[in-house]
Protein backbone atom coordinates (compact mmCIF):
# COMPACT_ATOMS: atom_id res chain seq x y z
CA UNK A 1 0.00 0.00 0.00
CA UNK A 2 2.80 2.38 0.88
CA UNK A 3 3.61 2.66 -3.55
CA UNK A 4 -0.14 3.42 -3.69
CA UNK A 5 0.23 6.11 -1.71
CA UNK A 6 3.13 7.29 -2.47
CA UNK A 7 1.80 7.83 -6.04
CA UNK A 8 -1.69 9.43 -4.93
CA UNK A 9 0.58 12.11 -3.12
CA UNK A 10 2.17 12.85 -6.25
CA UNK A 11 -0.89 13.01 -7.68
CA UNK A 12 -2.01 15.44 -5.59
CA UNK A 13 1.16 17.53 -6.00
CA UNK A 14 0.61 18.08 -9.85
CA UNK A 15 2.84 15.30 -10.86
CA UNK A 16 1.83 13.33 -13.27
CA UNK A 17 1.19 9.91 -12.87
CA UNK A 18 3.71 6.69 -14.48
CA UNK A 19 1.83 3.70 -15.25
CA UNK A 20 3.92 0.57 -13.83
CA UNK A 21 3.07 -2.95 -14.50
CA UNK A 22 3.58 -4.36 -11.10
CA UNK A 23 2.71 -8.43 -10.10
CA UNK A 24 -0.41 -7.81 -7.97
CA UNK A 25 -3.61 -9.53 -7.97
CA UNK A 26 -6.77 -7.80 -7.68
CA UNK A 27 -10.04 -9.36 -7.13
CA UNK A 28 -13.13 -8.37 -8.79
CA UNK A 29 -16.40 -8.39 -6.81
CA UNK A 30 -19.17 -10.66 -8.47
CA UNK A 31 -22.13 -8.84 -9.32
CA UNK A 32 -25.45 -11.00 -8.45
CA UNK A 33 -27.28 -9.09 -10.79
CA UNK A 34 -25.61 -11.57 -13.10
CA UNK A 35 -26.25 -14.87 -10.97
CA UNK A 36 -29.65 -14.87 -12.93
CA UNK A 37 -28.20 -14.68 -16.75
CA UNK A 38 -26.07 -17.53 -15.63
CA UNK A 39 -28.38 -19.88 -14.66
CA UNK A 40 -31.34 -18.84 -17.22
CA UNK A 41 -28.62 -19.60 -19.91
CA UNK A 42 -28.02 -23.31 -18.51
CA UNK A 43 -32.07 -23.49 -18.26
CA UNK A 44 -32.37 -22.28 -22.26
CA UNK A 45 -29.54 -24.44 -23.37
CA UNK A 46 -31.42 -27.64 -21.80
CA UNK A 47 -34.93 -26.28 -21.96
CA UNK A 48 -35.91 -26.27 -18.53
CA UNK A 49 -38.81 -24.01 -17.84
CA UNK A 50 -39.80 -24.81 -14.39
CA UNK A 51 -37.44 -24.29 -11.47
CA UNK A 52 -37.54 -24.96 -7.84
CA UNK A 53 -35.45 -22.41 -5.66
CA UNK A 54 -34.82 -23.44 -1.66
CA UNK A 55 -33.17 -20.71 -0.09
CA UNK A 56 -31.79 -19.96 3.28
CA UNK A 57 -33.38 -17.22 5.55
CA UNK A 58 -31.10 -17.71 8.11
CA UNK A 59 -27.90 -17.31 6.37
CA UNK A 60 -27.44 -13.45 5.01
CA UNK A 61 -25.22 -14.57 2.24
CA UNK A 62 -27.67 -17.63 1.00
CA UNK A 63 -31.05 -15.14 1.39
CA UNK A 64 -29.36 -12.36 -0.42
CA UNK A 65 -28.13 -14.02 -3.78
CA UNK A 66 -31.56 -16.51 -3.25
CA UNK A 67 -33.53 -13.19 -3.20
CA UNK A 68 -32.04 -11.80 -6.39
CA UNK A 69 -32.22 -15.18 -8.34
CA UNK A 70 -35.99 -15.36 -7.08
CA UNK A 71 -36.39 -11.71 -8.87
CA UNK A 72 -34.72 -12.06 -11.90
CA UNK A 73 -35.83 -16.03 -12.53
CA UNK A 74 -39.63 -14.78 -11.69
CA UNK A 75 -39.16 -12.09 -14.49
CA UNK A 76 -37.74 -14.40 -16.85
CA UNK A 77 -41.01 -17.10 -16.15
CA UNK A 78 -38.80 -20.05 -15.20
CA UNK A 79 -39.37 -19.67 -11.81
CA UNK A 80 -42.30 -22.24 -10.21
CA UNK A 81 -41.45 -22.85 -6.34
CA UNK A 82 -39.71 -21.27 -3.82
CA UNK A 83 -39.62 -21.83 0.06
CA UNK A 84 -37.49 -20.07 2.19
CA UNK A 85 -35.90 -22.54 5.68
CA UNK A 86 -34.52 -21.63 8.69
CA UNK A 87 -30.75 -23.43 8.26
CA UNK A 88 -30.47 -23.00 11.83
CA UNK A 89 -33.61 -25.40 12.81
CA UNK A 90 -33.63 -28.72 12.11
CA UNK A 91 -35.91 -28.74 9.25
CA UNK A 92 -36.98 -31.27 7.24
CA UNK A 93 -35.39 -31.19 3.44
CA UNK A 94 -37.52 -34.30 2.57
CA UNK A 95 -40.89 -32.22 3.11
CA UNK A 96 -39.30 -29.59 0.82
CA UNK A 97 -38.01 -31.57 -1.83
CA UNK A 98 -41.01 -33.29 -1.93
CA UNK A 99 -43.59 -29.93 -2.06
CA UNK A 100 -40.61 -28.73 -5.01
CA UNK A 101 -41.01 -31.99 -6.94
CA UNK A 102 -44.36 -30.96 -8.05
CA UNK A 103 -43.64 -28.11 -9.69
CA UNK A 104 -40.01 -28.31 -11.02
CA UNK A 105 -37.34 -31.21 -11.52
CA UNK A 106 -34.71 -28.48 -11.59
CA UNK A 107 -34.08 -27.14 -8.03
CA UNK A 108 -31.58 -24.38 -7.15
CA UNK A 109 -30.07 -24.67 -4.04
CA UNK A 110 -29.19 -21.16 -1.83
CA UNK A 111 -28.53 -22.35 1.28
CA UNK A 112 -25.10 -22.82 2.90
CA UNK A 113 -23.05 -26.23 2.48
CA UNK A 114 -24.08 -27.79 5.90
CA UNK A 115 -27.58 -27.60 4.03
CA UNK A 116 -26.94 -28.57 0.92
CA UNK A 117 -25.72 -31.46 2.09
CA UNK A 118 -28.45 -32.25 4.00
CA UNK A 119 -30.65 -31.64 1.16
CA UNK A 120 -28.95 -33.93 -1.07
CA UNK A 121 -29.43 -36.60 1.25
CA UNK A 122 -32.41 -36.07 1.39
CA UNK A 123 -33.19 -36.22 -2.30
CA UNK A 124 -31.45 -39.38 -2.82
CA UNK A 125 -33.51 -41.07 -0.18
CA UNK A 126 -36.37 -39.63 -1.93
CA UNK A 127 -35.26 -41.00 -4.62
CA UNK A 128 -34.41 -37.89 -6.34
CA UNK A 129 -30.76 -38.54 -7.57
CA UNK A 130 -31.02 -41.23 -10.39
CA UNK A 131 -31.51 -38.83 -12.96
CA UNK A 132 -34.86 -37.31 -13.03
CA UNK A 133 -34.19 -34.26 -10.91
CA UNK A 134 -31.44 -31.76 -11.43
CA UNK A 135 -29.79 -29.94 -8.17
CA UNK A 136 -27.63 -26.78 -8.80
CA UNK A 137 -25.75 -25.52 -5.84
CA UNK A 138 -25.16 -21.50 -5.51
CA UNK A 139 -21.56 -21.51 -4.57
CA UNK A 140 -19.78 -18.11 -5.90
CA UNK A 141 -17.18 -18.28 -3.61
CA UNK A 142 -15.25 -21.28 -2.04
CA UNK A 143 -14.31 -21.47 1.71
CA UNK A 144 -15.16 -22.21 4.96
CA UNK A 145 -16.64 -18.84 5.71
CA UNK A 146 -18.98 -18.87 3.30
CA UNK A 147 -20.21 -22.71 4.39
CA UNK A 148 -18.30 -25.33 3.07
CA UNK A 149 -19.74 -27.46 0.34
CA UNK A 150 -17.60 -30.21 0.49
CA UNK A 151 -19.25 -33.91 1.12
CA UNK A 152 -17.43 -35.79 3.24
CA UNK A 153 -18.08 -34.96 7.15
CA UNK A 154 -16.73 -38.13 8.41
CA UNK A 155 -19.93 -39.99 9.10
CA UNK A 156 -21.81 -43.01 7.44
CA UNK A 157 -23.43 -40.91 4.66
CA UNK A 158 -19.79 -40.22 3.10
CA UNK A 159 -19.87 -42.74 0.68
Amino acid sequence: TSGILGRLHKLRNGSSIVVVKEDTLTRMSYCQCRLKLVFSSIFKQFSWNHVALLLDRSDLFSLTVGKHLEIGLRKAGTLSFVRELDGNEEENCQAYLRDASMYARVVILSVRGLLVRRCMIAAHHLGMTRGDWTFLDVEIVQGSYWGDHDWEVGDENDS
